[in-house]
C-alpha cells in the first residue's frame, strides 16, 4: 500500500476534468489483492472484492468503494502504477541490503489472451468472422522461441542475479505480444541501479 501511494505521487494524474474521489492507488491495490486470491478474470476479481468490500474499505482506510464501471474502465491504467511501485520495492530492497543489483538479468515471457483466435490476417482488416465470439481485440500476436507464436500479452522484468544473493525484481512492465525488446528494455535502462555493473539477456540485445 505504501509503494502504490508513492508510485501515485510520481505518476500523477493528468489531462481535463475533475480528480478522481477514490484515488489510484486504491484501485491498485484492490487489483493486485484480487490477482493474489487467484482471481483471473475481471469479472470474478470484482465480484471477490465487492463480497469483501467492508474489510477492506477499512483497511485501505477509505468509506468510498469503486462501483463496477469505476473499476473496470481505470483497470487498464493501473500497470503504469504497478510498474514505479515495483521500481520502488527494489529500490528499498537494495537500500535494506536484501537485493544485491550488481548483477541482473532482463527477460520476456508471452501470456495467451483468452478466448478465440483472431488471425492476423482479419486482424489487419479490423475485420470478425461470424460465428467468432468474444475476441480479445487488445491482445496481439507475438513470437518467442520457446512459446512459438502467441496471441496475448507479454511481460518484461528484470531480476537482481548476483551470485549467492537473493533474486529480487526490480523492474517490470506489461504490453501486447507484439512489443518489441529492444524497445521495452530501453524504456527500463533509466531505471538501472547505479550498482549495476552487468546485464544478462537472450541474444536480442547483445
Amino acid at each position: 500500500m505504501p509503494l502504490c501511494k508513492q508510485a501515485e505521487r510520481e505518476c500523477p494524474r493528468t489531462g481535463p476534468g475533475r480528480k478522481p474521489e477514490i484515488p489510484n492507488w486504491v484501485l491498485a491495490v484492490l487489483i493486485m489483492v484480487a490477482v493474489l486470491k487467484r482471481r483471473r478474470a475481471k469479472s470474478a476479481q470484482y465480484r471477490f472484492l465487492k463480497e469483501h468490500r467492508r474489510e477492506l474499505a477499512e483497511w485501505l482506510g477509505t468509506e468510498r468503494f469503486p462501483a463496477r464501471s469505476t473499476c473496470f474502465d481505470r483497470y487498464r491504467r493501473a500497470h503504469g502504477f504497478f510498474r514505479a511501485a515495483i521500481r520502488l520495492q527494489g529500490e528499498k530492497a537494495i537500500a535494506e541490503g536484501v537485493a544485491d543489483p550488481k548483477d541482473v538479468v532482463v527477460d520476456k515471457s508471452l501470456v495467451a489472451a483468452r478466448g478465440p483466435l483472431w488471425h492476423q490476417s482479419d486482424r489487419k482488416k479490423k475485420r470478425i468472422p461470424k460465428k467468432l465470439r468474444g475476441v480479445d481485440r487488445e491482445s496481439d500476436w507475438g513470437y518467442s522461441q520457446h512459446d512459438g507464436w502467441v496471441q496475448g500479452y507479454s511481460f518484461e522484468v528484470v531480476v537482481s542475479s548476483t551470485k549467492d544473493t537473493t533474486v529480487f525484481p526490480l523492474s517490470g512492465s506489461a504490453d501486447t505480444a507484439s512489443a518489441k525488446e529492444t524497445q521495452t528494455f530501453d524504456e527500463k535502462i533509466d531505471d538501472l541501479p547505479e550498482e549495476t555493473e552487468t546485464i544478462s539477456a537472450d541474444r536480442w540485445l547483445r
